[in-house]
């Protein structure tokens, strides 16, 4: 399990570069943590937007969730004045409308994150994630994941048989489990929630292995669990959901 945090785009942030954007979805959207506040363009043309945190980061994921279905150009990243490092679409993953990146290593002092495409009208883009990337010491259990699907709807029914519904929200909630967890896990789990607590999204991979290797925008439903098992050693229980 691969564990992504935290977002620097999230933190003191400068957007700069294109204009091409509706007034009132600006591109400082894609520094909210909800993928449903949106950047979108209003017209069609190149778009290249950078983002420059105020200090220097250690970076090795890059992700963009998009809510509509353009085709990025390439995504570049840099030190000291510039994105200087292109990665092109054709060379990152794509899961869904989850666009990623992974750098086999850490690159220490990135602080200038640039994203590019050619744009029709309308283009939406949710969230825009460049982070750290932490592998646990562990894989999940063998059976120890539990995926629910939650759903927010209402019905109800009068007297005379006719149903009535109103829709809600739904997602997934997931369930990781280890019996037989290490000391390192167990800390790596503690720093997650240090960082993000119950309020700040993150990215997390289950796995490399399909069908498990889904990239996924999701934030704790509660504190990481853990019970003491023999010496050394720990159950522990990580519990979240689907970012809205």
């Amino acid at each position: 399990m691969k564990l992504y945090y935290p977002n620097h785009i999230f933190s003191d942030v400068t957007f700069a570069g294109t204009t091409n954007e509706v007034a009132t979805l600006p591109k400082e959207n894609v520094g909210a943590i909800h993928s449903k506040k949106l950047w979108r363009t209003n017209a069609s043309g190149s778009v290249a937007m950078t983002m420059t945190p105020t200090s220097s980061q250690s970076f090795q994921f890059f992700a963009v969730i998009r809510k509509t279905a353009y085709t990025p150009t390439q995504f570049k990243y840099g030190t000291s004045s510039s994105s200087t490092t292109t990665v092109l679409y054709s060379s990152m993953s794509s899961y869904g409308l989850i666009d990623y990146y992974e750098r086999p290593t850490n690159f220490a002092g990135a602080q200038y994150y640039t994203w590019e495409w050619t744009a029709s009208v309308n283009d939406d883009t949710g969230v825009i994630f460049a982070s750290p990337a932490i592998t646990l010491s562990q894989d999940i259990d063998s059976g120890g994941l539990t995926i629910e699907h939650v759903d927010k709807s209402s019905t109800s029914e009068s007297h005379s048989g006719e149903i009535f519904a109103e829709a809600g929200a739904t997602y997934r909630q997931f369930k990781a489990n280890w019996s037989n967890a290490d000391n390192y896990l167990k800390e790596s789990l503690e720093a997650l929630y240090n960082s993000v607590g119950l309020h700040t999204p993150f990215f997390t991979q289950l796995s490399t292995v399909t069908p498990y290797n889904e990239m996924l925008y999701v934030q704790l439903i509660e504190p990481p669990a853990f019970s003491a098992g023999s010496f050394g050693r720990w159950s522990a229980e990580l519990t979240f959901q689907d970012a809205q």
